[in-house]
């Protein structure tokens, strides 16, 4: 019975020198390079007004995608009746002015304006989403 104490004693004692040996080799072989201070390790980015036209535009796209395949599920026969409906809530609070949205040309704008157009879009795209999920999950 001693011996057998024993026995697990030892083992545990040895699997644990190994462990912590093992440890301390992974951590000096895979030290990490302190050669750049921690601001470098993200790139820096500039936005710059060509990348904010070229982002307008997208999202512009998107959301115009977005709007016809949202009316395209809520005129499928199998659309539910609380998708339909909050479908047709967008239509007639936003139709009109999305439809001015997709006549936009960004290029002829100053960042200002397209930082206030971008912000619209992304709360209409959250509106339309809301209905899409409505006329999908229900």
């Amino acid at each position: 019975m001693k011996n057998q104490h024993i026995l697990q004693l030892s083992t545990l004692l040895i699997g644990t020198v190994l462990f912590l040996t093992g440890c301390s080799f992974f951590k000096s072989s895979h030290s990490l390079n302190t050669d750049s201070p921690i601001n470098e390790l993200v790139p820096n980015t500039e936005v710059t007004l060509e990348t904010k036209i070229e982002s307008a535009a997208d999202m512009c796209s998107f959301l115009k995608t977005s709007y016809a395949k949202m009316q395209e599920l809520a005129a499928a026969q199998d659309a539910s009746p609380d998708g339909v409906k909050a479908a047709k809530a967008v239509e007639e609070q936003h139709d009109d002015r999305l439809q001015e949205l997709f006549a936009l040309d960004f290029s002829t704008m100053d960042e200002t304006q397209i930082d206030s157009y971008l912000v619209e879009m992304t709360d209409l795209i959250t509106v339309i989403r809301e209905a899409r999920d409505a006329l999908t999950f229900n």
